[in-house]
């Protein structure tokens, strides 16, 4: 029986807002059986109020009507459904205009009283809309301890399944990129102009990144005092088409640490 370990669990989500914060990213979420967790896990994290635009819990079917899920949806597919969980999705991240919208619905350890015909012990519907584009899961969790236990299983298998989304939105987001650059350009051809690596001071480090350096002990035991080195390194591109230029800058910053260099903050700025 796979296992589930809270402590785990949390790092996970500590580590997921950190990169919505760092991608500008914004999310918002709409749960009826893990009753807000998802989102509590989401502002476990500092700094979490510049991505998490709000969060509705659900618990009935009025109230997810309430909060546009099409009553047509939920007679058709009843309330346990990847369909509902993707309109759940999808009517929270219109609602605030999020770029990340997850939804999730099912049942714990008992059968819900409301809806006995389709509620089935264990069974969870979830779905992550990602800037329009929705993808919907069905998992069967196995008995846990408390329904804190339930609820922390839903949020790492949403998790799990939220990583492996990414992946395949960068990849579309790539190829789209492309697609939006021959658009623009026509034929067109990506250059670096410079680049340049400059190195800082322990103490400027510290003082300038103090907050993405405690968002990293806090999140993965990471230790700014074992800090060797710090660099910063900065690239300027062009992208040149038939009729049209544009430029951008990218800026890495990245420690030293135990002999290798990790990369502490990623920015790109378009001129």
């Amino acid at each position: 029986m796979k296992q589930y370990i809270e402590s785990d669990i949390r790092k996970n989500y500590r580590d997921l807002t950190r990169f919505l914060i760092a991608h500008n990213m914004t999310i918002t979420t709409m749960e009826s059986a893990t009753a807000g967790q998802i989102a509590s896990l989401i502002t476990d994290t500092e700094g979490s109020s510049a991505v998490l635009k709000g969060a509705f819990i659900t618990y009935c079917n009025e109230a997810k009507i309430m909060q546009g899920v099409p009553a047509e949806i939920l007679d058709k597919y009843t309330v346990y459904s990847e369909e509902i969980a993707a309109a759940m999705a999808e009517a929270c991240a219109r609602t605030y205009d999020a770029d990340i919208g997850l939804g999730v619905t099912g049942t714990m350890g008992n059968v819900d009283p409301a809806n006995p015909d389709s509620s089935v012990p264990g069974q969870v519907y979830f779905a992550i809309t990602i800037k329009g584009h929705t993808e919907s899961y069905y998992r069967e969790i196995a008995p846990q301890p408390t329904r804190l236990a339930y609820k922390l299983a839903v949020a790492e298998e949403i998790y799990d399944a939220a990583i492996d989304s990414w992946k395949e939105y960068y990849r579309v987001t790539d190829e789209y990129y492309k697609e939006i650059c021959e658009d623009l350009y026509g034929e067109y051809k990506e250059t670096v102009e410079a680049a340049k690596t400059k190195n800082v001071s322990i103490k400027k480090l510290m003082k300038d990144q103090d907050y993405w350096l405690t968002e990293l002990e806090e999140s993965s035991g990471f230790d700014r005092d074992l800090i060797q080195e710090a660099k910063e390194i900065t690239v300027k591109r062009k992208i040149k088409g038939e009729d049209e230029t544009s430029r951008y800058t990218s800026t890495v910053i990245v420690v030293k640490m135990d002999g290798k260099w990790k990369v502490l903050k990623y920015e790109v700025e378009w001129e």
